[in-house]
């Protein structure tokens, strides 16, 4: 089963990009990986496709040729550099509150993703800070490892320097012992979610840093730019999700889209013409993001990923993906997702 792509912060991706200018500036800049195009839908520019950012990740670890350069980026970071957002959580009353915050952020702009705190499934009094993307076979590693960097670089800021998680979990076993080499921390593999275990005081420690009514404002602004985007963001995803649906019957047109949707073709035009965007772009960035997902299953053949696209022939398909991402599929395959002799 295929999902839609989702989108992200260009915060995360900006991180990256601050890392490898730090600490690979004798490097030629003309070879830094590119995060990748803006979502067309939300205007402000602020957002990447999960695909393009997961593919920048993989060309990083190239870039970088250091496999856990994921578990570096937030060196030194300050949060205040991530606008409303940091500034709420850095004036956040306690720990909990400040990771609430965060929690909340990370659900809205990287869609079909799960981030929550639980009790420890393996020590008393700590409790779990889970997470994970459900994004079908598009993943990757690196986005799951500096999402609980993220989390321990925010504990440390806001609380102690030295603290380190009680245990770390990973839904997979790859570089497992790399990381907890890294961290000095026992690493579980093969869990139901990617975690961090944080002691129950350590969770429900103060802030020093709080201002109230500084967090109160921030608050407010991030709840309400939460709200308007989450129509948005919505509707593309379903709107993405219906057009997947019909790829591979020949029946992939702005009607039978609109039937999906249940809605006329004149309400789904003009509820396009709200984005500036048209249908033929958003099939054809359907059709982009999917093929990274069907790529990514080696036993499916190119005729078939052109077939479940919707191409006629193999050859409007190599053409397209050319176009997308400047390699061929095969390229694609060997170098970006790491498939190794």
């Amino acid at each position: 089963m295929f999902t839609v792509s989702g989108t992200i912060s260009r915060i995360f991706s900006d991180q990256v990009l601050a890392y490898l200018r730090s600490q690979y500036g004798d490097k030629n800049q003309k070879d830094l990986p590119c995060p990748g195009e803006s979502v067309q839908y939300l205007d402000d520019e602020y957002y990447l496709y999960i695909s393009d950012f997961y593919q920048f990740l993989n060309q990083a670890e190239l870039y970088t040729n250091n496999p856990e350069f994921a578990w570096e980026v937030y060196d030194d970071f300050d949060f205040r550099n991530m606008g409303i957002l940091g500034y709420a959580i850095v004036n956040s009353t306690t720990l909990q509150e400040a990771i609430a915050v965060a929690c909340d952020y990370v659900l809205l702009v990287q869609s079909h993703t799960e981030v929550f705190i639980r009790p420890s499934q393996h020590h008393s009094d700590c409790f779990d800070l889970c997470y994970q993307v459900e994004s079908g076979p598009l993943t990757c590693h690196h986005d799951t490892h500096m999402s609980l960097v993220f989390f321990i670089r925010l504990i440390q800021v806001l609380h102690d320097a030295s603290w380190k998680p009680i245990l770390i979990g990973l839904n997979h076993a790859e570089r497992s012992q790399a990381i907890a080499d890294k961290t000095g921390v026992n690493v579980l593999t093969d869990q139901d979610y990617n975690f961090i275990t944080i002691e129950k005081d350590v969770l429900h420690a103060q802030v020093t840093t709080s201002d109230p009514r500084l967090f109160d404002i921030m608050h407010a602004n991030l709840s309400e730019k939460i709200a308007q985007q989450a129509e948005t963001l919505t509707l593309f995803q379903q709107l993405e999700e219906a057009i997947f649906r019909l790829l591979s019957d020949d029946e992939c047109n702005i009607d039978r889209v609109a039937e999906q949707m249940c809605m006329s073709r004149r309400t789904l035009q003009r509820r396009l013409a709200d984005y500036s965007v048209s249908f033929s772009q958003l099939l054809d960035n359907v059709r982009r993001h999917y093929a990274c997902q069907l790529l990514n299953q080696m036993s499916v053949s190119m005729n078939e990923v052109a077939l479940t696209l919707g191409y006629s022939e193999l050859a409007a398909f190599l053409r397209a993906f050319k176009r997308w991402y400047g390699i061929s599929p095969s390229e694609y395959r060997e170098f970006i997702l790491g498939e190794r002799d």
